[in-house]
Parts: structure tokens; sequence; C-alpha cells
């Protein structure tokens, strides 16, 4: 029954040795996911977002998806390369679209392209969260959305619906 599965695979095994150490330095600064309001594990409210990347084909960029928790609503922006300043000001420039009472936190992996975060918060005026390393189920709802991309969407496809050639109809 595995092959007609999503992922066509079957339970998770861990892999030891491959984690990478962070920076303490890193570690002080980033607010863990557990000091989260218990409201947001919740879905209570409207405003708590998660963040991520999906890596197109090579050469063809990076796509950064935000997912509301409560309500499913998706954002996808195209990046040229995962870097830290581009994904912050693809950020910025996409929340400052919504009204302020729809975003109050969101949380987001430990990718390098993150590393901004604070830029973000100060000037959206929210609190950002991260998972733990190698937790990626703790931004479930994310990770299910990024999911759905690469199971429906092909990668090829993904670039020219982003840059309007190919229409709905």
């Amino acid at each position: 029954m595995k092959k007609y599965l999503r992922c066509k695979k079957g339970k998770y095994r861990r892999r030891y040795g491959t984690k990478k150490r962070e920076k303490q330095g890193e570690l002080a600064k980033k607010k863990r996911i557990d000091t989260r309001p218990e409201c947001i594990d919740d879905r209570e409210r409207i405003g708590d977002w998660e963040g991520d990347t999906v890596m197109g084909e090579k050469g063809t960029g990076v796509f950064a998806t935000h997912v509301e928790r409560l309500s499913g609503y998706c954002m996808i922006d195209r990046l040229e390369r995962a870097v830290a300043e581009l994904f912050k000001d693809q950020t910025i420039t996409r929340f400052k679209t919504l009204p302020q009472s729809k975003i109050k936190t969101i949380t987001y992996d430990n990718g390098k392209e993150n590393e901004r975060h604070e830029t973000i918060e100060e000037k959206l005026g929210v609190d950002i969260y991260f998972a733990y390393p190698y937790h990626s189920w703790e931004r479930g709802c994310n990770e299910n959305f990024n999911g759905l991309i690469r199971h429906f969407i092909q990668r090829s496809l993904l670039l020219p619906m982003l840059r309007g050639k190919i229409r709905s109809e």
C-alpha cells in the first residue's frame, strides 16, 4: 500500500551523525517554538503564519512560501537565490500588503535564509519563532503545503506560473 501514498515511502528513520552544530550566539538570539503562546498551537486566531522555502529546478530560483495556520491562506513568492537579504526584502514587501491585524506571529525553520529575522520583526511588528533543528513536524501546516506543491505542480511548471506566462482558464 505504500506505493499509493503521496510520499511513497514508509516510516521515517533517524540518521545519526548528520546534525550540524549551531553557534551559541545564534541560539541565544532566536525565540524557540515552545515559547509561543498556546493560542497559536490551538489555531484560535487569524494572523499566525508559518514560512519556508522550496527549491526550484537547478538555476530557476527558490520559492518562499507562507501559510496562515487557521485559514490556510497561502502566499508564494519567487526569489532568485535562497539568501537572507532577498528573503527578508520579499517577506517585508509581501506582508506590507496585508492588514496589520492579520499578522501576529511567523514561525520559521533554521535555514540560512532566515538570518535577517530581526529586521523582519522590527519592520512588520511581529514575533518570529523558530522550530528546533530537524523537527520539521513542528511547522506541519507549511511542510504539508510545500509537499502539495511538490506533488501536484511540477517544478518546471511553477516558475512560468509565478511569472504569469501560464494562466488558469
